[in-house]
């Protein structure tokens, strides 16, 4: 009897002493994280040794260890419990980046979709199973009824058990980008498909904890997003069913952006969260405001128009050994 007593007030403590530490989510655009070897039916050619990229295993396994140094800094004392990802290929550069990188230390597990993207790019969830136990997942497509716009990355839905034994859902996406034909509609499409994911988790919980992050391919001040989604700025008091955007209406001076197009920045990765999230983050005295993860070896001189700028693994086709072209963005719950 007084062995069991002692194994209870052992898990309660144990218990206590985990949530005391952060329940930090991070989200990272790695930029073209692909294996050395040729996907079929995926235009993923220029990312193989022979190609003009020269893409080898010694240039994969650096790359691979940049991120690692990447998530496991960005947590600081306690590595990110959520790490959501884009631009991934497929499972083995994740099963690679887990399992044979110094992340291997963090025994990280993760999901992630399968898509129809021509290039053969996914996103996926890594997670720290001790914090968080997975319960399910699943993927939604992102379906054109316009042909001629190219397939697109599916929307991660994850679903698992936090140590408080609250439900928590959370989506991750990567929107079509600027770049492409109909890229406006493309993501409005997308948006759509976050919005009736949403809306049905809204009927089968009762009480729906949610977390959305992703790269958004336009800067989270869009009125596409705000107007689709309905997402509002948190400023205190919330609204348990509305979507709140974690950054604040206007981002501090020192504070430029995730990504840098040109010489104009811009915060097209973001993280939203429901209201009852939120309440339940205040009433626990642990949230604030999402920020961008930036510290100096992430960036570089940006020697044509001033200043800095992330530093990334590509100019053009030139290996510049660096992390990627998108800072990671980090929210604590």
């Amino acid at each position: 009897m007084r062995l069991f007593l002692w194994l209870v007030l052992m898990t309660f403590v144990l218990q206590a002493r985990a949530e005391e530490k952060p329940f930090r989510v991070l989200f990272y655009n790695v930029e073209n994280l692909f294996d050395c070897e040729k996907e079929a039916g995926k235009e993923d050619g220029e990312f193989l040794p022979t190609s003009v990229r020269r893409w080898g295993y010694r240039r994969f396994n650096e790359k691979l260890e940049h991120i690692a140094q990447v998530i496991i800094s960005a947590g600081e004392w306690e590595p990110p419990v959520l790490v959501g990802l884009c631009e991934v290929e497929n499972d083995s550069v994740l099963h690679w980046l887990t399992q044979r990188s110094s992340l291997r230390r963090q025994e990280y597990r993760y999901v992630m979709t399968h898509c129809a993207d021509v290039r053969g790019i996914d996103v996926a969830l890594l997670y720290r199973p001790e914090r968080f136990r997975l319960l399910g997942y699943r993927s939604y497509p992102v379906v054109f009824q316009d042909t001629t716009i190219r397939p697109t990355r599916d929307l991660l839905h994850v679903t698992g058990l936090t140590l408080c034994c609250d439900t928590l859902d959370v989506l991750v996406a990567h929107l079509p980008s600027k770049v492409r034909s109909g890229s406006q509609e493309a993501r409005l499409v997308a948006l759509r498909q976050i919005k009736a994911t949403i809306d049905s988790l809204h009927t089968v919980r009762r009480a729906l904890h949610l977390l959305l992050m992703g790269d958004f391919n336009t800067d989270y001040k869009d009125a596409d997003i705000k107007e689709t989604l309905q997402t509002k700025t948190f400023e205190g008091s919330v609204s348990p069913d509305a979507l709140y955007s974690l950054f604040p209406s206007s981002l501090p001076a020192e504070t430029k952006g995730s990504y840098k197009y040109i010489d104009t920045w811009s915060l097209i990765d973001q993280i939203y969260a429901n209201g009852l999230l939120l309440q339940s983050g205040v009433k626990a005295g642990t949230f604030r405001q999402a920020w961008i993860y930036a510290p100096d070896f992430l960036q570089e001189k940006d020697k044509k128009y001033g200043g800095t700028k992330p530093f990334r693994s590509w100019s053009g086709k030139k290996y510049t050994g660096g992390y990627s072209d998108h800072f990671p963005v980090c929210f604590d719950l």
